[in-house]
């Protein structure tokens, strides 16, 4: 059922058909707009990059940042506790020394050990976060001394873990010559 319009139209199509497309203005037209969508392209990809490279570039400072003496110091708070503190950070280094003069660090216990001091670390270093934002408590004051008894344990059963492993590669030794 069609109308008389539809009918007209189907039997004069050749008369309308009378004029070509433009392919050329067509592709122009196409053409164009790939190039602003490339362009959009472009400037999106760019926005992207610039973000990325601010974000490394903040981080890199932030993170690579080093804390100053005063910033990890109880000192700064309270004499007596900056005069133990110190006394806590003399018998550390002594430790320390012990340790990192001693190359050895295959024995999984030792690299265990030395895994648990930087968990320690972190302790440390948050509970002088949660003074900055919370003031000094004593509970805070009190975690931060543990995490210099902390150190000691661990230094001083890494340096047991030293001495056995010297001993027993002496013993080794003995018994191969």
């Amino acid at each position: 059922m069609e109308s008389r319009f539809e009918k007209y139209i189907e039997e004069n199509r050749d008369r309308f058909d009378v004029e070509e497309p433009d392919r050329e203005l067509i592709w122009n037209g196409i053409k164009a707009a790939k190039r602003v969508e490339k362009r959009k392209r472009r400037v999106n990809v760019l926005r992207v990059a610039a973000s990325v490279i601010a974000i490394v570039t903040i981080s890199v400072f932030v993170l690579n940042r080093e804390p100053k003496a005063d910033d990890y110091s109880l000192s700064k708070y309270s004499a007596e506790w900056g005069s133990v503190e110190s006394e806590y950070n003399s018998l550390i280094r002594e430790k320390m020394a012990v340790v990192k003069s001693n190359k050895s660090t295959s024995n999984e216990i030792i690299v265990f050990l030395k895994d648990e001091l930087d968990e320690i670390d972190k302790l440390y270093i948050q509970a002088f976060e949660d003074i900055k934002t919370s003031g000094t408590m004593d509970q805070i004051v009190d975690t931060i001394f543990d995490t210099y008894e902390k150190r000691l344990q661990i230094l001083n059963q890494i340096i047991n873990e030293i001495e056995k492993q010297k001993v027993y590669e002496n013993n080794n030794r003995k018994h191969e010559a």
